[in-house]
């Protein structure tokens, strides 16, 4: 009877790690998407139903990472050093967070602020996110170089998002003389950049992965 109940508690091996992987990250990417159209979008009413899809997304979150997290407390064998996999489903999970929060601003700001820039930094973070999709696929099964490649990749992004901030950020010192639009112009930027670098945070999870059990 004992030996039943430790069976139930403790698992020999998680053959689904990597569908957990990619249901996590098919989340965080929907919700980027939906950010995306959010920054394209010139009608109040539609924010607010964009912003509340993000809300429902973040909720689906939750609660893979909760399931996640309370599987692997109860599996004895991982294909893939367990800390990494505790470290991927945290940040995944948090990435997701952060597009949630940034949502939750936008949908009261956008409607009054429309930058060409802000467009360009959206397609930015939504190539980042199709990076990151291509480098957690990786993770299962990598080519030779495959996930590092994958991960350079998001770097150069992280860049790119990072030269389109500033270039957002001299147009307005330059342009806005109102404080309260200096204030949101400003809040929006840097959100979203602060969400293209948590991705970027997590193809550096995907590069120690690679380094501790496949380099």
């Amino acid at each position: 009877m004992l030996l039943e109940s430790l069976k139930k508690l403790i698992q020999p091996g998680d053959k689904l790690i990597y569908q957990r992987f990619n249901a996590q990250v098919q989340i965080l990417k929907g919700a980027i998407v939906l950010l995306n159209r959010m920054l394209n979008c010139n009608n109040e009413d539609e924010l607010k139903e964009l912003a509340a899809e993000v809300r429902l997304l973040y909720l689906n979150s939750v609660d893979a990472y909760r399931i996640n997290t309370a599987h692997l407390a109860k599996t004895f064998i991982t294909p893939i050093d367990r800390e990494s996999v505790h470290e991927l489903y945290i940040r995944l999970h948090g990435a997701c967070r952060g597009v949630y929060l940034t949502s939750r601003s936008l949908s009261w700001m956008l409607a009054e602020i429309k930058d060409k820039e802000l467009v360009q930094m959206g397609q930015i973070l939504l190539n980042g996110a199709d990076e990151l999709e291509s480098l957690i696929y990786s993770v299962e099964t990598p080519e030779k170089y495959s996930l590092m490649k994958h991960a350079l990749q998001m770097h150069g992004i992280r860049r790119e998002m990072d030269m389109a901030y500033e270039q957002a950020l001299k147009k307005l010192y330059e342009e806005e003389h109102n404080p309260a639009g200096f204030i949101k112009r400003h809040e929006i930027f840097s959100a979203l950049r602060n969400a293209t670098e948590t991705c970027q945070e997590i193809a550096h999870t995907g590069e120690n992965i690679y380094l501790t059990n496949v380099g």
